[in-house]
């Protein structure tokens, strides 16, 4: 059963033992189907768990991947009507689970990494793409790789947006923002905090919020 109803389509499971060649023994972990357009699992990401905490495992590596994550990514709930024709990128599975967890009804993928977006088919995306980016110390107009995602998916018909969590000058996601400052002020943040792209207002853009990082707890769902 899961631990939130909101995430009972997602495609994320509870496996109480995946073996982590660091350990040498099998540890619970959160465990992510990445499909691609057809719906076929291309890849799985695992997330290691303390047995006590649901924390991430005390681990040099407490998230492993096995697969190929191009071009596919996880779907955190379903594409319905009440997405809004929207749908929401994260580039992480935990900062998606946040954000599904603000925004109970939004279409949400992590894409394992903003790099892969661009190798996302087009036709699993809604009209509108909000990108939830990651604050990693550097405005957008400098981060050239944000830049060329929002110049694709405008240049191939999507109304695209970005949204970046606070800050307090340290790199920051919105699982941080959830974290530390709870459902209502993750969903204020994601929905005042858009910055418009035309691109070529991109320079004038710049991120100004940032919070405290914080430690991930797991979420328990079923295998699949």
């Amino acid at each position: 059963t899961c631990a939130l109803p909101i995430f009972n389509e997602a495609e994320i499971r509870f496996n109480r033992g995946v073996y982590s060649s660091e350990s040498k023994q099998f540890e619970p972990a959160l465990v992510a189907a990445f499909r691609d357009k057809d719906h076929k699992i291309t890849a799985v990401e695992c997330i290691y768990l303390d047995k006590d905490t649901a924390n991430k495992a005390n681990l040099n590596i407490a998230k492993r991947s096995h697969g190929v994550k191009k071009g596919s990514a996880i779907e955190i709930g379903k594409n319905t009507d009440k997405a809004h024709n929207i749908t929401y990128l994260a580039e992480g599975l935990v900062t998606a689970l946040s954000i599904k967890e603000a925004l109970p009804y939004a279409h949400v993928l992590a894409v394992g990494g903003k790099s892969n977006i661009k190798n996302i088919d087009l036709s699993t995306l809604n009209d509108q793409v909000i990108v939830c980016a990651d604050y990693d110390l550097i405005s957008l107009n400098e981060d050239k790789n944000m830049v060329e995602v929002l110049k694709y998916l405008k240049e191939n018909g999507k109304i695209v947006d970005v949204v970046y969590p606070s800050m307090d000058g340290k790199k920051v996601d919105y699982n941080d923002i959830l974290m530390f400052q709870g459902v209502k002020k993750t969903t204020k943040q994601l929905q005042s905090h858009l910055i418009k792209s035309p691109l070529n207002e991109l320079k004038e853009v710049q991120p100004n919020h940032h919070i405290k990082q914080k430690s991930v707890k797991g979420v328990g769902i079923d295998l699949f």
